[in-house]
Order: structure tokens, then C-alpha cells, then sequence
């Protein structure tokens, strides 16, 4: 059972592969990006060959040391250099191979399944277009995977993992081990891989100190127990060490650009074979709040989430910026990396109308075309020669001759002003004009 949902999860990150690395649904790669071929050379052995616009490969039979169906050739196409040297992707306990078959030869991808000794080692072994990388299933293997290359086409050069520069120790060469975990050896390395895991895999390889080529591997922690250096020029990897060996997915991939090549490709590989989950969280311009759902702490790449902005009272939403623009509300959005969406907020502003019955003016503190939310307004009532203020009306009631008004929205109030009346007791002097 382990074993199968081992195999159901590769299966899952090769799908993803092809969907993320390549072309987008509806687009295809040229016909002619590579080849891939299977057959048998002058002496009977089998070899396989895959190329693209970068690389070419070549796994083919060996009886330099001894006999075994290692990678034989690693070219890096644009300086036509090998970088294969003795070997890589070989085992100290795998031997020649026993067959070779071209699996799939599409526009995404092609890929040769191989068999070494009877079965009893299989890889599937898949280059895509235009990309400088093998991806390399591991179904059944032995006790190690084995480079011992060329790096930059020449002798010895230099080793760079991902996390060295924080890692315990330095790149300590064979027979001591750069990172391990078994528990038979005591050293004790972290499971996790400590300072060397990039999101659960490690990335290392080897580079030549005169032009920056080489090769490197990304592999994950879960599956390498001990990995070792070898003299400048290889690695080392022991998966599963002295426990129930379990199917997992490596890569292989060439370098032009030394150290940080060797970290940025291993980085974007892992990225696309496991996207790492992506955050969301919110900035606010002025008063209000943001909320989005579902509301997790993480979501899956790609995921969407639909966010609402809400005005505290007197606000009101004018627009998003940072990961969203526009002003929908609420608004979807699709989550492709770490994302800050910025909602703004401004201050409502209302005018105020005051009208008159009779006669008498009415004078406002502050005067003012617009008042902004919870402002504070004094009006003061004002009659005419004759006349009296008897009242507000509209949105105000009272009939105090000064009234304090709060703007929470619009308003609009009358200032009633009636005639002084006349009694019969009364004596109306009229103006004395002289000529």
C-alpha cells in the first residue's frame, strides 16, 4: 500500500509538471524539439538517447571499471561540453541493461522506461522541450545513485547545495558524509534536512571554476538518508538507506551559471513539481475592514478567494490596489503568489440646506459647501426688523434660535420667521419725513 500511494502521489507531481512547465492548454511545442531513441549499438548492448534544444543524453553500456548501463553522455548543447566524465546516474550495485522502451513521444514530453538487471532496477527517465533537465523516476534501485562527472568539461570543480552557506559543515568530501541522517552512522543530521531542505527537497550539484557549467540535482529529503560528495567531481545519494525502499521522483539538470544557477533551477523545479501554498493578507486606507472567503491561513496555488471590503460607518469603498484593482466589491481573486490587497476608504462629506419661511437669515459655524462625517454645525437664527423666530423645522425641531447640528448624512431644515403682531393697544409710529 505505501508503495502504491507513493506511486499515485509521483504521478500527481508529473501532471503538474507537464501543466505548469510547458505549454498552456491549447498551445504545442514544435514537433521537432527533440527526439528520443532506444536501440542497440555495434557490440549488442542497449542505449537510449534523449535531446532536446539543450541537452542530450545517452545511457549506454560501460566496462570501464566494470560492467553497467550508466548515463555515459550529459552534453551541454549550447558549448557542445560533456559533462558525463566516467559516468552519472549509475549504482554501485546495478549492472547492464536488460531493456529499453520508449514510453511516451508527444509534443509535452518524451520518455524512455529502462530496466536494468532482469527488472530488478527501473527507471523512467523523461526530458520536455526547450528545458535544460531530466526528470528521473526512481521505480526500483540500488543502494545508491551515483555521479562521477566532468563538471565544466574538465577535472574537479566546485560544490553548491542549497543552505551550504548555514549547513553544520562544510562540503566535506567522500568517505565522510556531507549530510546524514542515518542512524547506524550516529551523526544525526536532521530529518527535515535543516538548513539544506528548500520546501522539502535538496538541491546540489557541481560546477567547473572556469566557465560556471555542470550539473546538479534536485531529490527529496524524505527519500536521501546519506548524500556524499566525491572529489570536486560527483555526488553521491543513498535513498531509503537500510529501510523499505519506496518509489520517488529526482532531477537532473545542467548548469551554465555556477552557484546561483545551481539555486535559482533547483528552486523553480521544486516550485513546479510541489507549488508551495500561498498567504493573503490585507492593508486598509482610511477606516473599514477587509475579509475574504474561505478564509484559511494558506490556500493551494492557483486557488480563489473572493474579498469584501466593508466601510466603518461614514466610509465608503473607493477602490483596491496591490494584489487587486478596480473597484468590484466584493471581487475575486486568484492566487498565484503571496498576495497584499489594499483597500482604501474615504470619509463621507453631506451638504447642508437651510431655507427660510418669513423673513431673517440664518448664519452657519463653520461655513462650509460640504461637511464631513460627525462634523459639528452651529446655526444661529437671525430675524428681520419686525419679525420673530418661532422655530426649525425638516430635519431639526426646536425653537431655540441656535442649533447645534451633527452631520451624519444629508440634511436639509427650515427657519420659520413669522410678523411681530400688532395689538389694539398699540401705537404704530410711522417715519417723520422733512422737507
Amino acid at each position: 500500500m505505501k508503495r502504491l500511494v507513493e506511486i499515485l502521489r509521483r504521478g500527481l507531481c508529473v501532471a503538474a509538471l507537464a501543466l505548469l512547465a510547458w505549454p498552456a492548454p491549447g498551445a504545442q511545442a514544435a514537433p521537432a524539439w527533440g527526439s528520443v531513441q532506444v536501440g542497440r549499438d555495434r557490440d549488442g548492448q542497449l542505449y537510449a538517447v534523449l535531446e532536446n534544444s539543450l541537452i542530450r543524453v545517452r545511457y549506454g553500456y560501460d566496462d570501464t571499471a566494470r560492467v553497467h548501463s550508466p548515463l555515459t553522455s550529459f552534453v551541454i548543447k549550447g558549448s557542445n561540453e560533456e559533462q558525463a566524465g566516467s559516468y552519472l546516474d549509475g549504482s554501485s550495485t546495478r549492472g547492464a541493461l536488460t531493456r529499453a522502451t520508449v514510453k511516451i513521444d508527444a509534443l509535452d514530453r518524451k520518455t524512455v522506461r529502462l530496466e536494468w538487471d532482469n527488472g530488478d532496477k527501473i527507471q523512467e527517465v523523461t526530458i520536455f522541450p526547450d528545458q535544460p533537465y531530466l526528470q528521473i523516476d526512481y521505480l526500483k534501485y540500488g543502494i545508491d545513485v551515483l555521479d562521477q562527472g566532468s563538471p565544466g568539461g574538465g577535472g574537479s570543480g566546485y560544490y553548491r547545495f542549497y543552505g551550504g552557506d548555514d549547513w553544520a559543515r562544510g562540503y566535506v568530501l567522500r568517505p565522510d558524509s556531507y549530510y546524514n541522517r542515518y542512524p547506524g552512522d550516529r551523526i544525526n543530521d536532521p530529518a527535515d534536512g535543516g538548513a539544506l531542505s528548500y520546501r522539502g527537497y535538496f538541491i546540489g550539484g557541481v560546477y567547473g571554476a572556469a566557465n560556471d557549467r555542470g550539473y546538479a540535482r534536485v531529490m527529496p529529503v524524505a527519500a536521501i538518508d546519506i548524500q556524499k560528495l566525491l572529489g570536486g567531481r560527483g555526488l553521491q545519494a543513498f535513498p531509503y538507506h537500510a529501510r523499505e525502499h519506496v518509489a520517488f521522483t529526482g532531477f537532473l539538470f545542467a548548469v551554465t551559471g555556477g552557484a546561483a544557477q545551481i539555486d535559482q533551477l533547483g528552486r523553480q523545479l521544486v516550485d513546479l513539481i510541489s507549488p508551495p501554498l500561498r498567504t493573503l493578507s490585507a492593508a486598509v486606507v482610511g477606516q473599514g475592514q477587509v475579509s475574504w472567503t474561505p478564509a484559511q491561513a494558506q490556500y493551494e496555488n492557483g486557488a480563489t478567494v473572493s474579498v469584501t471590503a466593508a466601510p466603518a460607518t461614514g466610509w465608503s469603498f473607493t477602490g483596491w490596489s496591490g494584489g487587486l484593482s478596480g473597484s468590484a466589491n466584493p471581487a475575486a481573486l486568484t492566487l498565484a503568489a503571496d498576495t497584499v490587497v489594499t483597500a482604501t476608504f474615504t470619509l463621507n462629506t453631506y451638504a447642508l440646506a437651510v431655507d427660510v419661511v418669513g423673513q431673517g437669515t440664518v448664519t452657519r459655524a463653520p461655513d462650509q459647501a460640504v461637511y464631513a462625517h460627525g462634523s459639528l454645525v452651529t446655526l444661529t437664527a437671525v430675524p428681520a426688523a419686525g419679525w420673530v423666530f418661532t422655530g426649525w423645522s425638516g430635519d431639526a425641531n426646536g425653537s431655540a434660535g441656535s442649533l447645534l447640528v451633527t452631520m451624519l448624512g444629508p440634511r436639509s431644515l427650515t427657519a420659520n420667521f413669522v410678523l411681530v403682531p400688532v395689538t389694539a393697544n398699540q401705537r404704530v409710529y410711522l417715519p417723520l419725513a422733512v422737507r
